[in-house]
């Protein structure tokens, strides 16, 4: 059943778009600006033509009708989840980056290969591999940790290059991931690597799960009054993520883990988790930017698998930030 709903999404959001290009066509994502630019032209012309006054004497082209679409031609058919959050997000985005301008960054982090991409950018995609890699059911102590993650960074994994961003601190960062806290995120994503699940080897952990899934084109989430919607920065809310328009808008995006756990009365649910590097101040700001991309990988994990995700975790890697948890709102 999972599986039906998830093709069914992506027919139903390029069906409608795209209904004069072939099925190759939009398969091909080397074409994919081609098709949007000859859709869209597509559209100005029909516009065009309809503000043009009929000759009396010629017959109506019965294929020049009003489109009764046409607003949602303004949206884009495929989104990925940093689109959104950062429509839905845009006036936070524009504070934090004021905040960061290039004044704030050091020589020190800069790409030595390159001046355009700093090297804390880079770090943090580095950072986001080693977590992918780490074999959670071997460590049991903050030195076994230690020992996997230098043994995965001198892997074949990165580049020489690469090898290099790996400083003293980045790898302290990666080290204090490590806790003995049963409670702590560590713990828990190693308790369900070892549960058993389908032969995986990861066990009830799945990492860098990849998405595609459809929002209708008249959710709350997409509009530019999302920002206004009452909702607790504690809470996601998914019912931001309902409409009743037919149109949907294609959204992909790589959730980085989530792990199934079971409550007290046997139920079991899944608790959705992502790293995160960026240099924000604290827990509450990084929940103000990531609020929105939890909601829509939550929303889709549920869809998918038919499971309750009870929370969200946000695993900051800087100041020392650590677990920011987001609970499901009660709809």
């Amino acid at each position: 059943m999972a599986a039906e709903q998830y093709f069914q999404i992506e027919e139903v959001s390029e069906d409608e778009l795209l209904c004069s290009i072939s099925k190759e066509q939009r398969q091909d994502e080397k074409n994919k600006k081609e098709v949007v630019d000859k859709v869209l032209s597509e559209v100005e012309e029909r516009k065009q033509l309809l503000k043009k006054k009929p000759d009396s004497s010629e017959k109506e082209d019965p294929y020049l009708l009003p489109y009764s679409f046409e607003k949602e031609t303004a949206l884009k058919s495929k989104m990925s989840v940093s689109e959104i959050k950062l429509k839905v997000k845009e006036q936070t985005e524009e504070k934090l980056q004021k905040e960061r301008d290039d004044s704030e960054v050091t020589e020190e982090d800069r790409h030595p290969f390159d001046t355009v991409v700093s090297a804390g950018a880079i770090r943090g995609t580095l950072v986001h591999l080693v977590m992918e890699l780490l074999p959670f059911t071997e460590i049991d102590s903050r030195a076994k940790m230690e020992q996997c993650v230098k043994t995965i960074i001198k892997s074949d994994a990165f580049t020489k290059e690469e090898k290099k961003l790996f400083d003293n601190l980045t790898r302290n960062k990666l080290y204090d991931f490590y806790s003995e806290d049963a409670a702590s995120l560590f713990q828990r994503m190693k308790r369900a690597a070892l549960r058993p699940r389908d032969g995986r080897k990861d066990g009830s952990l799945y990492r860098e799960q990849q998405f595609l899934t459809g929002i209708p084109s008249d959710a709350p989430i997409l509009s530019d009054e999302a920002t206004n919607l009452e909702n607790s920065k504690d809470e996601m809310n998914l019912s931001k993520l309902k409409g009743t328009s037919e149109d949907l808008v294609t959204v992909q995006g790589i959730a980085d883990a989530f792990f199934y756990e079971t409550d007290e009365d046997g139920t079991e649910y899944i608790v959705l988790m992502d790293y995160k590097t960026d240099r924000v101040k604290d827990g509450e700001e990084l929940k103000n930017h990531y609020l929105a991309q939890m909601e829509i990988y939550a929303a889709t994990i549920e869809n998918i698998t038919g499971k309750i995700v009870k929370e969200a975790i946000l695993y900051g890697f800087t100041n020392h930030i650590g677990e920011v948890h987001l609970r499901r709102k009660t709809q």
